[in-house]
């Protein structure tokens, strides 16, 4: 989307998690009107990605590695910390992302921008597009909902509130792509 909106001729910043090295598709070629800012992406992301990371990868997948018991009893934590943080946190457990995001945020300058695009999923993205708005009320906000806000596969104790965030999403966002 962005590609096509910069062969367009406009200028798109992005914002997105900092993911480490390899991590970034390099066959994939972002157009040069497009500048990506990249932050941490919370701590239980990001301490998968480095974990990730100083594993590697080899020709067997690192089939060796995986079956290390060492291996396994961090993988299971690390799933274990995300259910929790995906059955507390709005949006799930990559809402951790949004503190640094906002953080981000409030050191450039927003005013600049004509136009804001979130995209849903992760549904952080919607909740950082609904503070933006508040906050900035004269950007125009188009939230790309291709996923459902309050989707099933979320906790039934967390329904009333997931509808109502994306209710407000809805609410406040000028344009909705479905």
């Amino acid at each position: 989307f962005s590609n096509i909106l910069a062969q367009k001729g406009y200028k798109i910043d992005v914002i997105s998690i900092k993911l480490p090295q390899g991590f970034v598709d390099s066959n994939f070629k972002l157009h040069p009107n497009i500048k990506v800012f990249r932050v941490f992406p919370g701590p239980v992301e990001g301490m998968a990605y480095k974990i990730k990371t100083k594993i590697g990868t080899d020709k067997t997948g690192n089939v060796l590695k995986r079956k290390n018991k060492g291996f396994q009893a961090l993988k299971t934590c690390y799933w274990l910390v995300r259910k929790l943080f995906n059955n507390i946190l709005i949006g799930g457990v990559h809402t951790e992302w949004m503190p640094f995001c906002i953080n981000f945020l409030k050191k450039i300058d927003i005013d600049k921008y004509h136009i804001l695009i979130t995209s849903q999923e992760p549904a952080a993205d919607s909740l950082i597009g609904l503070y933006i708005k508040k906050r900035y009320p004269n950007i125009r906000w188009i939230a790309d909902m291709g996923d459902i806000f309050s989707a099933p596969y979320y906790p039934g104790w967390r329904r009333k509130i997931d509808a109502y965030f994306e209710r407000k999403i809805m609410e406040n966002a000028d344009k909705i792509i479905l």
